[in-house]
């Protein structure tokens, strides 16, 4: 019991954790899609785009296998031997990339930063310490310290949105806002770097695992690299059809609903960590539990969030961004908000086959998907415009979860809990009901309106929840064991 509550709270941290990060990235919509061009908004999101997918290139999916491999490592010299190993082969293959953008940048200037030469140059530079940064943070998770990885990712936005702010409001414009993630990254990279070397010294690694430790990783680059596609490739099609502009229109309503995978972040962070130990041990009962409550608790809130965001996507875009991009992008929120919903259901069905080491068949599933993916982006997108971007996310993340639920069944079932889903999805709809009543006959002109409709819609939620015996005692006492965060 007292390990589960420890894994309570460090999902309880993470959740808060997420939620900040979040709240970072609402601040920074509105600096600059109020003070950039639509154009150059469209610009920053593919660079952030960019540097994403190239960040999981160059890292060879030996991120995640870096924690896999250190999470029961106990002995200080195995624990150096694996990280070096990962860094130095991460960091080899990282150089060649940016030598490689360095020599393309005026053509990928020209074909994806509607030739902003600048923002080109920049990219290698912002890509070399991002990509390190994500594995010198993946140390801290492997470890479980959970509050000081909390600390670094809420830094990691609160810096760049503090920066950008001041740059931008100093006449940068849109370089200010890519200089803020830079200074960020830098400052981050030295820290992190510090406080490892306390840790754990420097060591030259001898690589003696490195066969082992590639074979876990490399099945999950296309998986990562499809996951990219998934998530962000409508913007790079967009582009090349509709215009740089459209990406600027599209790009804030799907990421109104891609809030949804906040919900998601606390899982996908802490489960890794964890669940290798119960698999290794044959404590199959704590790992069936602990799956089963995290799908419960996903749904408990994401069910009515992604109602929630889908009827209010307007009002809140209005306010973020511009009547323009609002009214161009609202209904881009559907399509992304419910497509997060079974990202989580995915995540969590994943971690089955993760601990089963059955890499190379989510790379499978992932790389059908990324296909499939595109194929239906530029078949709708003519037709339907950015809906037809929407509608492909939606159509794909179906197919993927479940595909990737079915396969994790093969190798370990946990119950999906339908009768509670069901439950959930009816209080959804009654408290749906009230906002679409509402929404006919009053016109928010605020954050604090739209959080005070919020609240009201989540009591009536939890109330019909009651009603209907969907949660009782037992949740509420979970959820406060997750916001008792203890040292």
């Amino acid at each position: 019991m007292e390990q589960y509550k420890v894994l309570m709270q460090r999902l309880g941290l993470m959740g808060i954790t997420q939620i900040l990060i979040n709240l970072s990235s609402l601040f920074m919509l509105p600096l600059l899609t109020k003070n950039l061009s639509v154009a150059d908004y469209g610009i920053w999101v593919q660079f952030t785009t960019t540097v994403t997918l190239l960040s999981l290139v160059a890292s060879l999916g030996l991120t995640t296998t870096l924690i896999r491999f250190l999470a029961s490592k106990k002995d200080v010299n195995n624990i150096r031997e694996v990280f070096y190993s990962i860094f130095f082969v991460i960091l080899a293959f990282l150089i060649i990339v940016i030598l490689v953008l360095m020599l393309l940048s005026h053509p990928i200037a020209e074909l994806i930063f509607d030739s902003s030469y600048q923002v080109a140059y920049l990219l290698p530079i912002v890509l070399f310490f991002y990509c390190l940064n994500k594995l010198l943070m993946a140390y801290f998770n492997a470890f479980r310290q959970m509050k000081l990885y909390s600390i670094l990712l809420i830094a990691q936005s609160y810096l760049s949105l503090a920066v950008a702010i001041f740059l931008i409001y100093n006449g940068f414009g849109l370089m200010g806002a890519i200089l803020g993630m830079l200074t960020t990254n830098i400052l981050l990279f030295l820290f992190m770097q510090y406080r490892i070397l306390r840790e754990i010294s420097f060591k030259i690694p001898t690589f003696k695992d490195l066969y082992e430790y590639l074979d876990y990783g490399l099945p999950l680059l296309p998986t990562s690299l499809s996951y990219w596609i998934l998530a962000s490739s409508d913007r790079y099609i967009i582009g090349i059809i509709l215009g740089i502009a459209f990406v600027g229109y599209y790009s804030p309503g799907y990421a109104l609903g891609y809030l949804i995978t906040m919900l998601i972040y606390p899982f996908t962070a802490v489960l890794p960590a964890v669940l290798p130990q119960y698999y290794d041990n044959g404590e199959y009962g704590e790992m069936k539990t602990i799956l089963e409550n995290s799908l419960k608790y996903f749904f408990l809130l994401a069910i009515p969030a992604a109602f929630g965001l889908s009827i209010l996507s307007e009002d809140i875009l209005t306010i973020l961004s511009t009547a323009d991009i609002a009214s161009k992008g609202y209904q881009i929120t559907f399509f992304t908000a419910f497509s997060g919903l079974l990202l989580g259901l995915k995540e969590i069905c994943i971690q089955i086959m993760t601990v089963n080491k059955k890499t190379k068949i989510i790379g499978a599933l992932w790389i059908s998907a990324s296909v499939i993916s595109i194929v239906l982006n530029y078949l709708l997108i003519p037709y339907l415009g950015i809906n037809g971007a929407g509608l492909t996310t939606l159509i794909t993340y179906s197919f993927i979860s479940i595909m990737t639920l079915i396969y994790s069944r093969k190798y370990f079932v946990f119950s999906l809990n339908l009768k509670f889903i069901t439950k959930s999805l009816l209080s959804a709809t009654a408290m749906s009901l009230f906002l679409y009543l509402l929404i006919f006959q009053y016109k928010f002109n605020s954050l604090l309106e739209i959080g005070i409709i919020v609240m009201i819609s989540a009591v009536i939620y939890f109330l019909v929840m009651l009603l209907l015996k969907g949660i009782d005692k037992k949740e509420l006492n979970l959820v406060k064991m997750m916001l008792t965060v203890k040292k």
